[in-house]
């Protein structure tokens, strides 16, 4: 048995792989006061795990409090997996395959493997991020803009006037400041995304099939209208199919 984490910018996921089926899935905020009373207790079940896997975006420190608590649960070191130019029949368009994060590189070996090729990729989260892939598994390249939370924030750090005194509701016009700092954020991420798909569009010839991802996926989804699909737990899933992909090889 393998564990499987994916260390995003928010939260901590996991989630157990057989090399068949993934399972106890779980997550943790990172900005809680102990991580490691967090996720102990709801690890104290997890036996004969072989080997440890990680796909991270985040700093230095918080790896290094991670890998403090699986040494100390498990007493093993996780493995780091990287974006490569290449993998599961996906092919990155980057230049420089590295500067892509691995988490966008592992959603879309998730979306290939799946079978959602030819798609448009969103994940809204901390951040947006926006990936085109081809019937063929071609990585077209993609978009990043900050998620909503931190649009909000850079608008109330940058304003004088705009104070907000409460969260606001979602709305096409809105006739208060709350509901239209909330509505304006979140529209502006959905017309990126409907940028991406009316380029996709002209370019095909034919609708992208539309993945949602990430903690403000449902909301995204709402604006954006039936066609967009929910697609959560990609980066554990692509991580799976990667380490499949690696052992067939092998």
């Amino acid at each position: 048995m393998r564990l499987l984490l994916d260390l995003g910018n928010s939260r901590l996921k996991w989630a157990l792989w057989d090399g068949q089926v993934l399972s106890a899935r779980g997550a943790a905020a990172w900005g809680q006061d102990s991580l490691r009373d967090v996720v102990l207790p709801q690890w104290t079940a997890m036996s004969d795990i072989s080997a440890i896997w990680q796909a991270s975006v985040v700093d230095a420190s918080r790896e290094a409090q991670l890998r403090e608590i699986l040494d100390a649960r498990f007493g093993l070191t996780p493995k780091p997996v990287v974006t490569q130019a290449a993998a599961c029949g996906v092919r990155i368009a980057y230049a420089h395959p590295e500067q892509l994060g691995v988490d966008r590189f592992l959603s879309l070996i998730a979306a290939w493997v799946a079978g959602h090729a030819p798609c448009l990729l969103v994940t809204c989260g901390t951040a947006i991020t926006v990936d085109a892939l081809d019937a063929a598994g071609r990585h077209l390249g993609g978009l990043i803009a900050p998620g909503p939370d931190h649009m909000r924030e850079i608008l109330l750090a940058t304003t004088v006037q705009v104070r907000p005194r409460q969260e606001g509701q979602l709305l096409d016009l809105a006739a208060n400041t709350a509901d239209a700092v909330t509505s304006g954020v979140w529209q502006a991420v959905a017309g990126l995304v409907e940028h991406s798909q009316n380029y996709l569009q002209s370019s095909w010839g034919n609708t992208p099939k539309l993945l949602v991802a990430g903690g403000g996926g449902e909301r995204l989804r709402s604006l954006l209208g039936p066609t967009a699909e929910p697609f959560s737990g990609a980066v554990l899933m692509g991580l799976a199919h990667y380490l499949a992909c690696a052992e067939s090889s092998a």
